[in-house]
């Protein structure tokens, strides 16, 4: 019985990993190619033509080849100070390299080699040197890193030191007493509460600054807010509109005159 047992949850593996593989995005792309290409073919004796690959192929070699080097840093696993500059540099040689008469093939083996020689200058640099992920391209960690300096995630090692001291910050208040502030990437989700006014955006970070005792000082908030509003040119009808009725523009700028009426370093 526990033999019987044993075979079927092999099988049950065996369809759950085959489903897998299945409904992977690549697979279920070649699946629509396949399709694609059958429903054109019969559509049309001449899609499949000889001449009409050709002519297909050549139109769509030289997107391909300027792909080429961002395949190579995303395969050589991000660790590139800028992606964008490394696809420029390839690019650059790759058509200097046409201009002095170099074929398609050859033109490939220059993007692939410049493209890669840029990729693993820069990783030498940053892993020899120790750049911190602040400096490299997302998803390497510098948003983590950022956060934890700033005391929204725990460390698990490291420390924090400003102007060569070494400061304790285990939360955001201990970040902002030492001066620090933090804009994250998505500042309409993380950076600004939609739902507020204005007013009460800017002014919530430093709400013990402009309170006596338990009682908000209004007139205070109000020139606060309107000294860091004009100053960052926030556009909207009042202090008092709410952020999610402005633009993301002025949304973001809600979030940036926030941290600045903090005052940080």
């Amino acid at each position: 019985m526990n033999k019987e047992n044993g075979v079927l949850d092999i099988k049950k593996i065996r369809k759950i990993s085959l489903l897998n593989i299945i409904w992977q995005w690549e697979i279920i792309l070649l699946f629509i190619f396949i399709m694609v290409a059958i429903i054109n073919s019969n559509l049309s004796p001449y899609f499949l033509d000889y001449t009409n690959l050709m002519n297909t192929t050549f139109n769509f070699i030289e997107k391909a080849i300027i792909a080429l080097p961002m395949i190579f840093v995303i395969i050589c696993g991000d660790i590139d100070i800028s992606v964008a500059s490394i696809i420029a540099l390839s690019s650059v040689f790759m058509g200097m390299a046409s201009q002095a008469g170099v074929n398609t093939f050859g033109l490939v083996v220059v993007g692939l080699f410049s493209g890669s020689a840029a990729g693993f200058l820069n990783g030498f640099i940053i892993t020899k040197f120790g750049i911190p992920a602040i400096a490299v391209t997302l998803g390497a960690g510098r948003s983590e890193v950022m956060q934890t300096i700033f005391g929204i995630d725990s460390k698990t090692s490291g420390d924090v030191f400003i102007n060569g001291e070494k400061v304790n910050i285990a939360n955001p208040s201990d970040a902002m007493n030492h001066g620090l502030a933090y804009l994250p990437e998505d500042r309409q989700i993380q950076g600004a509460i939609l739902a507020m006014n204005v007013r009460e955006n800017i002014t919530l970070p430093i709400i013990d600054r402009i309170s006596r005792h338990i009682f908000l000082d209004r007139n205070r908030e109000f020139e606060i807010t309107d000294e860091y509003g004009k100053h960052i040119e926030i556009k909207a009808s009042g202090w008092e509109q709410l952020v999610e009725d402005l633009s993301g523009g002025n949304q973001q700028k809600v979030v940036l005159a926030k941290w600045i009426a903090t005052k940080p370093r």
